[in-house]
């Protein structure tokens, strides 16, 4: 396939789905109200069985959408299909349980065009819920993004990572990789020298259905672990911690929260055995985090 140098619009937001019928209209609607326009939308779908391909038709009206189908419901292989059909400059590619803001796409046009060295990027998130175990994990979430970055290690959720379209010419997904698959995108990425930034406005909304089905404690250990074995550069080939069961996944009914305090207890406990280095500039980018969440 022959990439042409010229693009269709500005931004290709690039959404994978399998049976994501309750979550994709929630987002495609936000998406049919950003204030900025020139986009498209490239929705792949890994063959769902239930309403996903008919809740997309509904958008086609508001927005410009194609739906690809392919038989291989595997997220990289998704997102590195949807790339290839891409036709905007960027490429937006996003979980289909995110929500945006309606200044979205503005807002990253505006970073983009503060910082034009930039190659790929992802934003901090946000987590509507008046959980204080929520409020902890946001700012977990964020402060974890700074200070991969100031060691050199930048990782991103996959939930929202932009890219150049020529960059995905090059740097693919892993599709052998179940989980991490996002973190490695972004460090091969650099590995070639491509400029990843992390912008912390504007913020996209991140889902915690994951976080409700499994429990607090479930879910921030396995993300834990991983980020362990990615420090460690550990490989993550083998890794498989959930299945790739899509929205049904979680349609399924939630277990009950676990106790995310000793959770954070497990890791206050890291950060104490770590370098004294390491310690204050975890707390100076920590402190950072938090007098920019308050302003």
């Amino acid at each position: 396939m022959k990439f042409d140098s010229q693009h269709d619009c500005f931004f290709s937001v690039v959404i994978p789905t399998l049976n994501e019928e309750a979550a994709l209209p929630l987002l495609l609607n936000d998406l049919s109200k950003q204030t900025f326009r020139d986009f498209e939308v490239v929705h792949v779908d890994g063959q769902s069985d239930d309403k996903t391909l008919a809740q997309a038709e509904k958008f086609k009206k508001n927005l410009k959408i194609c739906t690809v189908t392919t038989k291989k419901h595997n997220v990289s292989y998704q997102r590195n299909i949807g790339a290839n059909h891409a036709k905007g400059k960027w490429i937006l590619f996003m979980d289909a349980d995110n929500r945006l803001p309606t200044f979205f796409l503005e807002g990253v046009k505006y970073q983009l065009a503060k910082h034009p060295d930039t190659d790929l990027f992802s934003t901090w998130v946000d987590i509507h819920s008046q959980r204080k175990a929520d409020q902890i994990i946001e700012q977990v979430i964020n402060t974890g993004f700074e200070i991969y970055k100031a060691i050199g290690k930048p990782v991103a959720f996959g939930a929202m990572i932009g890219a150049r379209k020529n960059l995905t010419h090059k740097i693919k997904f892993n599709e052998d990789t179940k989980v991490f698959e996002d973190g490695l995108f972004i460090s091969e990425a650099s590995k070639h020298g491509y400029i990843f930034r992390m912008f912390s406005d504007p913020r996209y909304v991140y889902s915690m259905r994951r976080n409700e089905k499994e429990g607090d404690l479930k879910y921030l250990r396995s993300v834990a672990a991983i980020n362990f074995k990615y420090l460690r550069g550990d490989d993550f080939k083998d890794e498989d911690i959930y299945p790739m069961l899509g929205g049904s996944y979680y349609q399924a009914g939630s277990n009950q929260a676990g106790r995310t305090q000793k959770f954070l207890g497990d890791v206050a406990s890291y950060i104490k055995n770590s370098s004294k280095h390491n310690l204050e500039r975890a707390k100076r980018i920590f402190r950072k985090v938090i007098a920019e969440d308050q302003d």
